[in-house]
């Protein structure tokens, strides 16, 4: 469990990456949250790995007014180092390097989870 998802005091707005790695399973995975505002959508996605490097993308669909309106498009790679994930983290045409501290549990993805149920 890695995260850099923090919760701001000033507007109460969630933001940030947090990852859960599942790397020894039969087909690994990863559940992905991207925090903007709030952590709305959890993801299961498949996790490649080679060496100490993991990849994995994603597509999340994009609604306006209960419409269709494009999809935004995560990939991230990145690699073990100390106790801490080192992350290429793109959406779309942005890039960013973050670095994503363990946790002992999870934060934005119990936030995203308890918004599938509602």
């Amino acid at each position: 469990m890695f995260s850099n998802v923090r919760l701001s005091p000033e507007t109460g707005d969630l933001g940030g990456l947090e990852l859960e790695l599942h790397p020894t399973e039969l087909q690994p995975y990863a559940l992905v949250v991207s925090c903007e505002g709030w952590c709305n959508l959890a993801h299961r996605v498949p996790l490649v790995i080679k060496g100490n490097r993991f990849s994995l993308a994603f597509s999340e669909a994009l609604t306006q007014g209960g419409k269709p309106a494009g999809e935004d498009r995560y990939r991230i790679s990145g690699r073990l180092a100390d106790s801490a994930l080192l992350v290429d983290f793109r959406m779309n045409s942005i890039r960013e390097q973050v670095r994503l501290k363990r946790l002992k549990g999870r934060f934005g993805l119990n936030v995203a989870m308890a918004n599938d149920e509602k």
